[in-house]
């Protein structure tokens, strides 16, 4: 099932969140008028697979790799990409999704 969301008119709404039938949804990049490009997806997989401080940080969620990535996020055009692709910083952990029946 495909929900589709009007995001057009976000009248009296963040530009960080926005309530869809009471459920907070973070639409950061698309209501900012910033769209997801390819290029952004490109970079945002290399910070996700092949950025080794970023994927140990993630996984370990301590040591120098995670103050290093919580600094670096900031300059960095691959962790910037991730987070406008994925909604969330390049250190925090991934959420494991349960699979429901």
């Amino acid at each position: 099932m495909s929900h589709v969301f009007d995001i057009s008119e976000p009248v009296g709404i963040s530009t960080q969140e926005m309530l869809y039938n009471g459920v907070k949804l973070m639409v950061e990049g698309v209501l900012m008028n910033k769209p997801i490009t390819d290029k952004d997806r490109e970079k945002a997989e290399i910070c996700a697979k092949k950025c080794s401080v970023c994927t140990s940080a993630r996984k370990e969620q301590k040591g120098f790799k995670l103050f290093l990535v919580k600094i670096e996020e900031v300059m960095c055009p691959y962790c910037r990409a991730y987070k406008k692709v994925y909604g969330r910083k390049a250190h925090e952990p991934l959420v494991k999704s349960s699979a429901s029946t």
